[in-house]
C-alpha cells in the first residue's frame, strides 16, 4: 500500500501536470463491517495505529478542522461551541435544510444552499442532524508533534474562531501556518491559491524524502 500510494502520486505529477490536487481520501479506517469496501484503504487503522503508508506519505495538511475544543478558553471559541451544542441538540427535530443552513452559517461556508435539497446534499444534511458535533473530536496532537513529517494548517481568514483553532493546532503539533482568504470555510474552493500552496508544500515534502 505504501509503495503503490507514493508511486501513484509521483506518476500523477509526471504524467498529469494539469491535475491540481490529488489526495488520499480516507485517513482512518472505519470500524470493521461486513461488505464495507473502504476497509484497509486508510492511513491508520480504526484504533489510530499508523500503517506503513502513513509514514510513507510523511506530510499532513488540515484546513480549518472542526476540533474547536483545542482552543477552549478563547471567548469566541467557547461561544461557538455553546451555540453549536444547542444546534446539535435540536438537530433531530429540525428540517434538513434548516439544519444545514444554520451549520453552514456557523462555520462560514462559501457554498450556496439551494431552496430544495436533493441527492447527496439531502442525505448529508440528514446525517448531520444525528451525528456528534465535530468539536468533540480530540485529535492526537501529541503523537503528531513527535511524528517526523511536516504539517501544514490552513485557515480562510474569515473567522476569529477558526484562526484561533488553527493557530493552536499548528503551535501544538509544530506545524506551518497559511491563510488563504476568499471563500470562507470552503478553502479548497478558492481554486488556484489553494492548489498552488498545497502543491508547493507537497513538493517540498517530497524533496525532503529523496
Amino acid at each position: 500500500q505504501a509503495e503503490y500510494t507514493v508511486a501513484a502520486f509521483r506518476r500523477a505529477r509526471a504524467e498529469w501536470p494539469w491535475l491540481g490536487v490529488m489526495n488520499v481520501w480516507l485517513f482512518q479506517d472505519p470500524a470493521p463491517a461486513a461488505n464495507d469496501p473502504t476497509q484497509f484503504f486508510g492511513l491508520v487503522d480504526p484504533q489510530l495505529r499508523p500503517r506503513p503508508v502513513y509514514e510513507a506519505v510523511r506530510s499532513l495538511t488540515v484546513s480549518e478542522p472542526g476540533s474547536l475544543t483545542v482552543a477552549a478558553g478563547d471567548p469566541a471559541v467557547d461561544a461557538v461551541i455553546e451555540s453549536g451544542n444547542e444546534l446539535f441538540r435540536r438537530g433531530p427535530e429540525m428540517d434538513p435544510r434548516e439544519m444545514l443552513l444554520f451549520f453552514r452559517s456557523g462555520v462560514g461556508s462559501g457554498h450556496h444552499t439551494p431552496d430544495e435539497l436533493k441527492g447527496d446534499l439531502l442525505e448529508g444534511a440528514r446525517l448531520l442532524m444525528r451525528e456528534r458535533p465535530p468539536w468533540e473530536l480530540e485529535p492526537p496532537l501529541e503523537q503528531l508533534t513527535r511524528a517526523p513529517f511536516r504539517k501544514l494548517v490552513i485557515s480562510g481568514g474569515h473567522s476569529e474562531v477558526f484562526e484561533a483553532v488553527c493557530d493552536r493546532i499548528a503551535e501544538r503539533m509544530g506545524g506551518e501556518r497559511a491563510v488563504i482568504p476568499g471563500r470562507g470555510h470552503s478553502i479548497p474552493a478558492t481554486g488556484a491559491p489553494y492548489n498552488e500552496r498545497l502543491h508547493a508544500f507537497l513538493s517540498e515534502c517530497e524533496e525532503g524524502t529523496r
